[in-house]
C-alpha cells in the first residue's frame, strides 16, 4: 500500500483545524468547522483530554478523516483550545480604561476598552 501526495487526505497527515463544539450528547458530539460550511461527528474516545471539561460553544482543534465503516468525514484527535486561536481574523487592539471591578457579594462591574482604529 503507497500513498501518494495529490490522492486523497491520508489521515494522520496532521492537517489541523479549527471548530466549535456545537452539540454533546452520550458518547459523541459535533463540531461546526471554523474555516468551512460543515459539521462534523466526533466520538468522545477521540478527544484529548477530560470530556467532562468539554461545553457547547467551546473551541476546539481537530484533524478530520473518514470513518472506517461508512466513509463519511469525521473529525478525530480532537482537542481544546484557547479562543483567542479561533477567533484570530477578528484582531482588534485596545486598551482597558475601566476595570471590571467584583464586589464582595460576588456582582461584576462593567469593563471599558478603547479600541484603536475603529
Amino acid at each position: 500500500q503507497t500513498q501518494s501526495n495529490n490522492g486523497p487526505i491520508q489521515p494522520g497527515m496532521g492537517i489541523r483545524e479549527t471548530g466549535i463544539i456545537e452539540k454533546l450528547l452520550h458518547s459523541y458530539g459535533f463540531i461546526q468547522c471554523c474555516d468551512r460550511q460543515a459539521r462534523l461527528f466526533f466520538h468522545f474516545s477521540q478527544f484529548e483530554g477530560n470530556i467532562e471539561h468539554l461545553k457547547i460553544g467551546d473551541p476546539v482543534e481537530f484533524e478530520m478523516t473518514y470513518d472506517r465503516r461508512t466513509g463519511k468525514p469525521i473529525a478525530s484527535a480532537v482537542s481544546k483550545i484557547a479562543p483567542e486561536v479561533v477567533m484570530s481574523e477578528e484582531r482588534v487592539i485596545g486598551t482597558v480604561t475601566t476595570e471590571v471591578k467584583i464586589s464582595p457579594e460576588g456582582n461584576e462591574t462593567q469593563g471599558r476598552i478603547s479600541y484603536e482604529n475603529r
